[in-house]
């Protein structure tokens, strides 16, 4: 956003200047969202389910008042962090949440954020950034039984004591993202054998930093490539996460997810609050249950439990924060057979929301309920397991949370 832009914004109240626009959002961004086509059978969805339950103008409203400060004042960061599993991994759903946020009217692109090198651990992992690496790297994840690293809130590390090891990390504008230019690099590691270096020729200054290096380069880029030097510590060099930064004021959407996960699993990663709290998020939204309630033997109370802990320790990060669950969508066992396990995860997602006072937004019933997920497959948007979405499945769910989020957000407005 521009200085004239920001200046205007500034001498006007942000209320007045959002209900003035909103008739122009609604135009820009309408509620039935892009990626849903006309040709979609109407079967597939419940389109009245499509809203944030229990109060979402009281569960959301730290973060609704921080979007209105950023409108307000376009001067600062406004971070959300997203955590699940595989379907999250992948990239193509919280991407879809990425764009269109940083894309609406005042809200702003303010960069990247954290991601992960997946590549090195030997997994699949968001298409809109590259990596490439060289050198022998060990892998760990959240899902790990005996790990020997530490754990973060990636919920993956890669680990090397490998001189010649190389991570070159990139952006891309594919898949309709905007540019994610940077000249911070923060690269979250541990002290090991090896210390992380940048080519001196893009540096303006580096600082080491309890957490790993803080790099500053001397202009906007959108690749940089690591290399690591010998250090006088013993002992694996391990990557737990790469921060992409720059100076813009805007929304930045952190999404990590890991294949298999389940809320004990990533309630079990040693710098979870440690790291979650360095990127002091306004919004932290929960996608679990798939992986619990897979099996035949999901427990219900051990779910809940499992799931207070996580919220828990998230909370302890970051006690200010909204908290927005979402309920995982229908799927079936081995393929075939109609899950009962979802229904009762979504039971116990739901429960716990009103609770807690947390904000839900219920995809078991948006997609369409028991049995949906065959449908969905039938018409393309998911996949031969009746697991996983296809990547117009995953656009689509993303669409729809958007727009259940922004018809909060608008109802927060009226209520202001």
């Amino acid at each position: 956003m521009n200085g004239k832009n920001r200046n205007l914004l500034s001498s006007l109240p942000a209320m007045r200047l959002l209900r003035a626009c909103l008739p122009l959002l609604l135009l820009l961004f309408p509620r039935q969202g892009p990626a849903q086509s006309a040709d979609l059978p109407a079967l597939l969805l419940r389109p009245g389910f499509n809203k944030i339950y229990f109060n979402q103008t009281q569960a959301l409203d730290h973060f609704f008042g921080s979007l209105d400060s950023l409108i307000r004042f376009g001067d600062r960061k406004l971070n959300i962090l997203h955590l699940g599993d595989s379907h999250l991994q992948g990239g193509f759903f919280s991407n879809a949440m990425r764009i269109r946020l940083q894309s609406t009217p005042f809200f702003s692109n303010g960069g990247r954020g954290l991601l992960f090198p997946y590549k090195p651990a030997r997994t699949n992992g968001p298409l809109h950034y590259g990596v490439e690496y060289t050198g022998r790297w060990l892998h760990e994840k959240c899902t790990d039984a005996g790990r020997k690293f530490k754990i973060g809130v990636c919920g993956y590390t890669v680990a090397t004591d490998d001189s010649s090891a190389t991570l070159k990390i990139w952006t891309s504008t594919r898949h309709g993202n905007p540019p994610y230019d940077f000249d911070r690099v923060s690269v979250w590691h541990s002290r090991g054998s090896l210390r992380a270096m940048v080519d001196d020729a893009l540096l303006r200054s580096a600082e080491r930093k309890e957490w790993g290096t803080a790099f500053y380069l001397d202009s906007l880029r959108d690749t940089i490539t690591l290399r690591f030097l010998p250090d006088t510590f013993r002992g694996m060099t391990e990557i737990h996460g790469i921060l992409l930064d720059n100076e813009d004021p805007g929304i930045v959407y952190h999404a990590l997810g890991v294949n298999g996960a389940t809320v004990a699993d990533f309630a079990s990663a040693e710098l979870l609050v440690e790291q979650a709290q360095r990127l002091h998020p306004e919004l932290i939204i929960l996608s679990f249950g798939s992986n619990d309630a897979y099996y035949p033997s999901f427990d219900t109370s051990r779910f809940r439990r499992d799931y207070s802990a996580l919220i828990d320790s998230l909370l302890k990060a970051a006690p200010r924060a909204s908290v927005l669950l979402t309920t995982p969508g229908d799927a079936y066992f081995r393929k075939r057979y109609f899950n009962y396990n979802y229904v009762k995860a979504r039971k116990v997602i739901l429960d716990l929301a009103r609770a807690r006072g947390l904000a839900v937004w219920d995809f078991y019933a948006v997609m369409g309920g028991p049995n949906s997920i065959f449908e969905w497959f039938r018409h393309g948007y998911a996949q031969p397991d009746k697991m996983h979405l296809t990547q117009k499945g995953y656009a689509l769910q993303g669409a729809l949370f958007y727009k259940a989020l922004m018809n909060a957000y608008y109802e927060y407005l009226d209520a202001e």
